[in-house]
Parts: structure tokens; C-alpha cells; sequence
């Protein structure tokens, strides 16, 4: 059996022992974002030079996810430093339904999904109705839904009513119906 040892001595730079790692800086990523992102970072050895710099994954990002990216250094005396940082492109707009349900009869009307109608059993009615407004985002998660009713219950009745809603996703994307 051979085995071979390797020792690696501590570095002498101006009189100095280099025991210390790298110094990383990476820049922040504004988390969750709608917009590419191209890491960016510093690497510094305040006695020798770094040998090598490793990155477990990509520097630039385009496409909607969920990302993590590993980096290492290393300086000429294997002194190492690790960081990570994680953020999330979202870059779809947020899903937003409505329903109007009739509150007597406890029955869901019709539903606008997808610039489709869906479910229509009777669009008139004198009974008080209840519009309800559903927002989902699998990434970025809904941070707000705005609706121009006054309030979610409409008992007046004989008056058509129009109604917009909004949902913006904590990225920024908005949708509307």
C-alpha cells in the first residue's frame, strides 16, 4: 500500500501567515424579481491571491424559478470560502378568477376564468349576490387584490353592475378581469 501525504504550509506574504479564507461580497438580488438577474460578486485575500473561484450553477438567469447558486474560493494555500445566495424570478402575471354566488339560494352563478364564462345558470337576479375574487401565484405569491366595488355583498337591485379587480404578485406583475 502507497499513500501519498500532502502537506500544505501556511503562506508568508510580507511577514505574514495566510490562515485566513477569501472574503466574499456577493451583491444582493431583490427577491422575488420579474427581472433577469446576472450575479455579481467580489473576491478578496488580503495576503495572497485567489487560485480559483468555483460557482455550483449559473451567473445569469432569465427564465421564471426558484434559484440557489453555490460559489467557492479558494486562495494558493487552500484557505476556502463558501456562500450561497437564493431568489425567485417570477416573471407570469398571477391567476385571477371571479364568482358571484347568490346568497339565498347559496348557489355559485357563473364563474370568469380566463376571459371565459363558466357555470352560467342566470346572470339577473334580485337576490343579494357576493363576488368573490381568488388571485394564486406559484412563485412570487399574491401580495394584493383590489377591487373597485364598495363592498363585496351587492344587495341593490335593477342597477347592472360592472366591476374590475386587480392582483399583483409580490414581483410586480399584475392582472386584471
Amino acid at each position: 500500500m502507497h499513500t501519498l501525504n500532502k502537506s500544505v504550509f501556511p503562506a508568508r506574504c510580507n511577514n505574514k501567515v495566510d490562515t485566513e479564507p477569501p472574503v466574499f461580497n456577493i451583491y444582493p438580488v431583490t427577491s422575488p424579481t420579474k427581472e433577469d438577474v446576472v450575479l455579481n460578486y467580489d473576491v478578496l485575500d488580503n495576503i495572497t491571491a485567489v487560485e480559483r473561484i468555483i460557482i455550483l450553477g449559473q451567473t445569469h438567469f432569465s427564465s421564471d424559478g426558484d434559484y440557489s447558486v453555490g460559489l467557492i474560493a479558494m486562495d494558493r494555500y487552500g484557505n476556502q470560502q463558501s456562500r450561497s445566495i437564493k431568489f425567485v424570478i417570477d416573471k407570469t402575471s398571477p391567476l385571477l378568477r371571479f364568482n358571484i354566488k347568490n346568497i339565498k339560494l347559496k348557489t355559485e352563478d357563473f364563474i370568469y376564468t380566463d376571459n371565459v364564462w363558466q357555470n352560467i345558470n342566470s346572470v339577473w337576479t334580485s337576490e343579494p349576490v357576493v363576488v368573490n375574487y381568488i388571485a394564486n401565484d406559484t412563485l412570487a405569491g399574491i401580495d394584493l387584490i383590489k377591487s373597485d366595488l364598495d363592498t363585496d355583498i351587492i344587495n341593490t337591485e335593477g342597477i347592472g353592475y360592472q366591476a374590475q379587480a386587480l392582483a399583483y404578485d409580490s414581483a410586480g406583475n399584475t392582472s386584471a378581469v
